[in-house]
């Protein structure tokens, strides 16, 4: 294995879902980093529809929080939501774009933006359950925006003990003739 991959390996395999953070403040320099490479994954037909909306004031964050049951624990954590500009996402990407597509580069930006954070010693929450239009109006998105995911980064309070996996041998199937 190379040394690249056993890091990255390492990287994916010690990321942990953290619902606690502490107060510590996350710079800013920190997620515009974590952003600035995020914005190189990739997206279908290169796209780039995600737009991420960085939310840091305390009140706001608290007002989102109250629409988000997916969103436990505390601490002083930055909220990035991720949305998908659809308006441009449908004028550029075809079928695929109104369907599934935007979803996609949603999630992979996503992953990239856990993996990136947790590389720099914080931590992440992926929150999928939250209300839309409540999100929306708080955070007075554009029509076309929808927001898709919140990821909140933070300094970790504690880092929980990695879940079960299912075996390898459970999850895939040769084909080989």
């Amino acid at each position: 294995m190379s040394s690249v991959f056993e890091v990255l390996a390492n990287v994916i395999m010690s990321r942990r879902t953290i619902r606690e953070f502490t107060d510590d403040e996350v710079p800013r320099e920190a997620i515009r980093k974590i952003l600035d490479v995020a914005r190189w994954g990739p997206t279908g037909s290169n796209l780039q529809d995600w737009r991420f909306v960085i939310v840091t004031n305390r009140k706001l964050l608290k007002a989102i929080k109250m629409f988000s049951p997916g969103w436990v624990g505390g601490g002083n954590p930055v909220a990035v939501i991720i949305c998908s500009d659809k308006e441009w996402a449908f004028s550029r990407g075809g079928p695929l774009a109104r369907d599934i597509m935007y979803l996609v580069h949603a999630g992979i930006a996503a992953q990239t933006i856990a993996l990136l954070a947790h590389a720099l010693g914080l931590g992440t929450n992926m929150i999928m359950s939250f209300s839309k239009d409540s999100i929306k109006t708080l955070l007075k998105l554009p029509e076309s925006w929808e927001p898709i995911m919140i990821i909140l980064i933070g300094y970790p309070k504690q880092v929980p003990e990695p879940p079960p996996r299912l075996p390898l041998d459970e999850l895939i199937v040769w084909r080989e003739s």
